[in-house]
């Protein structure tokens, strides 16, 4: 048995909690991964 807890809210305006199956969106954090990776190919190109 795993042992879970989930804290915060999901949305503040409505004071919703937040559950342990929500899903939340990565808005822009993998952007941040795809530039440092195509920099560092530019970087290893002569």
């Amino acid at each position: 048995m795993a042992c879970r807890k989930s804290y915060g809210l999901q949305d503040l305006v409505r004071k919703i909690p937040l559950r342990e199956d929500s899903i939340l969106p990565y808005l822009s954090m993998t952007k941040t991964f795809t530039v440092v990776a195509a920099m560092t190919l530019y970087e290893e190109v002569p």
